[in-house]
């Protein structure tokens, strides 16, 4: 992802459609979603331009997303994560599994809670770990419904530097840090 803003309040990163992401495969080089079973990391293009704002300390990123040459925006996506942190190659954080999908009409569908479900039923997660992430995913929901924090910037309309290109990702970006390795509960 290329920097769009770092500064003490907020992280702003642009990925283009197409640049190359880590996804779960399922061992034989295919994506898959059911994560209590997945086998290993497969790369596949993003099939989507996204820019991800991160409110520092918030458990949740907000991306706006478009689709397609004309940037045809789609709507929003609330990332449910823990907070962002920096590492040796950049910044880490891990995912929560559950996100909300915001339709550029404003409508509003959960998503992904029954890999959410299956993963807290597997003991990923405490109870209270769970509340914590259904919590956030509310709170970042009443703040797209109030027009607070980054849906009344206009990041919908926001465009990047026609020369920026596809990044490459740092060297060793998938070395596991010690310090920064998560504990499942």
């Amino acid at each position: 992802m290329r920097v769009v803003i770092d500064d003490p309040e907020r992280l702003v990163l642009w990925m283009p459609q197409g640049a190359m992401v880590a996804k779960l495969g399922d061992g034989r080089g295919r994506p898959t979603r059911d994560l209590v079973e997945a086998a290993e990391r497969i790369f596949v293009p993003s099939p989507c331009e996204q820019l991800h704002v991160i409110e520092r300390g918030r458990a949740h990123s907000v991306q706006a997303r478009w689709a397609g040459p004309e940037r045809r925006f789609q709507g929003w996506y609330i990332n449910l994560q823990e907070p962002v942190r920096p590492s040796p190659v950049g910044w880490d954080t891990h995912d929560q599994q559950l996100d909300l999908l915001i339709d550029p009409d404003g409508a509003v569908h959960w998503k992904d809670e029954d890999q959410f479900s299956a993963v807290t039923a597997a003991g990923w997660y405490t109870s209270a770990q769970v509340e914590a992430v259904w919590l956030e995913g509310q709170a970042a929901l009443g703040r797209f419904l109030r027009g607070e924090g980054p849906f009344v910037e206009s990041w919908e309309t926001w465009s990047p530097d026609p020369s920026w290109t596809a990044p490459e990702l740092a060297p060793g970006w998938d070395v596991v840090v010690p310090e920064l390795e998560l504990e499942v509960a």
